[in-house]
């Protein structure tokens, strides 16, 4: 038995690359929290003074360590709009000392060689010495952001947002978290206003091409994203995303060949090989992908999406037990995400293991109370395992959240159809199947 597919809906899209956003685990990451207020005790007093940035920091920060990962960037947004900006002075990049200009030139140049663990530990050094450097601050806060380490990259985006002090990057990453959040408006005005300041800044046209692209305007998105591969030919950002067009549009062989160029430009950004992973899947290369698939695992380990998708390629490959253990990964992960618990359930069932595939869905719809296609999956796995009761209960409520659920009115008719006693029943789900057949 298989059961109808739900869509993980996972969302995309950090700061240089398309990040998935993700829960980390507890494991103590959050401990220099802990004298912050409990999450009640914010929105309480965020009632009182809505006013309050730092209150919508420590929102943010709850959020994250309740893996509410997407509201902790919509508290962290109103967080910045609320600053107050301090007395102090920024330290800026004249006002370094000694050989202090020059190690910062040097940290700069390592990011663009893609040593990133050599450029943050400078970095850091450099912010023993210059607390109040906003430049300082966004590129750690960057790197930390590309890293998944959400909680850091608040904090150091918190602290540069303080400072009267215009700059590009504090730009570029408030647009990014606008993407992410699907305020494309917002984050059009912000991209717009720095090509305006600079118009050859790549990023801006990075961001714009990645808007055009989830909104599948591919041509828009092609001109924008060659634009800034003309102005910085190693630009990898802009040659996945570019992977991810053609690859969208069918064309594997250019896809491949651009994921491949990313590769060759930045060998530990994870997008490039999750992209090749993608390409070879679409390919039907399932080999190829489940190994680069692999591969970006083990440069992110706890990034939900590609795991997600090596299970998918498992399934392809019924390589079953594989995927029922990678998806068992992303539930300890992320223990709040329905779906994983829904994919599972689909896997038992195809092995036929209803009472497994019955737990998990039962687990599901705590999560997901009002999903109709979660109820009919429940009903079908209750009607295996010859609950009839059960089946009936469900499948109505799947008809009751989707008036237009053709597949569970049928399922209810056949559950009816033999019952002496519900023949009514019966007919009226055949006449909502004969009225759907007509639509």
């Amino acid at each position: 038995m298989k059961l109808k597919r739900i869509l993980r809906g996972i969302i995309h899209f950090c700061l240089t690359g398309t990040v998935l956003i993700h829960a980390q685990e507890d494991n103590g990451e959050y401990s220099k929290y802990d004298s912050i207020p409990s999450f009640e005790n914010i929105q309480l007093a965020l009632a009182e003074n809505p006013e309050s940035s730092d209150l919508y920091y420590y929102l943010a920060l709850r959020n994250l360590e309740k893996g509410n990962v997407q509201q902790a960037f919509v508290s962290i947004i109103d967080a910045l709009k609320h600053v107050q900006k301090v007395e102090t002075n920024p330290q800026k990049y004249s006002d370094f000392l000694g050989d202090d200009k020059e190690n910062y030139s040097n940290c700069v140049h390592l990011l663009d060689l893609k040593m990133e663990q050599e450029a943050y530990d400078g970095f850091l050094n450099l912010l023993e010495k210059y607390p109040h450097s906003p430049e300082i601050l966004f590129n750690l806060s960057v790197i930390d952001a590309n890293r998944g380490e959400y909680a850091l990259f608040f904090e150091r985006l918190y602290h540069a947002a303080h400072y009267n002090f215009p700059c590009k990057e504090y730009k570029r990453i408030v647009g990014a978290i606008h993407v992410l959040l699907g305020d494309i408006k917002e984050a059009e005005i912000l991209f717009g206003g720095i090509l305006e300041e600079d118009n050859d800044f790549s990023p801006a046209y990075v961001w714009l091409g990645k808007m055009r692209l989830m909104e599948q305007k591919f041509d828009e998105a092609l001109f924008l994203l060659r634009k800034a591969i003309k102005i910085n030919p190693d630009d990898y950002v802009a040659h996945v995303t570019l992977a991810r067009i053609t690859m969208e549009l069918g064309q594997f062989t250019e896809a491949e060949k651009l994921a491949k160029e990313t590769i060759e430009l930045n060998k530990t950004y994870w997008e490039g090989h999750h992209a090749l992973a993608l390409i070879y899947l679409n390919m039907d290369r399932f080999s190829e992908s489940i190994e680069r698939f692999k591969e970006v695992i083990v440069l992110r380990p706890n990034e939900i999406d590609p795991l997600a998708d090596l299970a998918n390629a498992y399934q392809i490959k019924g390589m079953y037990d594989e995927a029922i253990g990678v998806y068992k990964s992303i539930i300890h992960l992320q223990p709040e995400l329905f779906q994983a618990y829904s994919n599972i359930a689909d896997l038992y069932a195809a092995t036929g293991n209803f009472k497994l595939a019955s737990e998990n869905l039962e687990k599901a719809l705590i999560l997901n109370p009002d999903s109709a296609l979660l109820h009919y999956n429940f009903g079908m796995v209750s009607k295996k395992l010859l609950d009839f009761e059960k089946a009936k209960l469900h499948l109505k409520r799947a008809v009751a959240l989707d008036s237009t659920y053709i597949d569970a009115y049928m399922a209810l008719y056949y559950l009816y159809k033999n019952d002496l006693n519900n023949q009514k029943e019966a007919e009226h789900y055949q006449t909502m199947i004969e009225l759907l057949d007509r639509q």
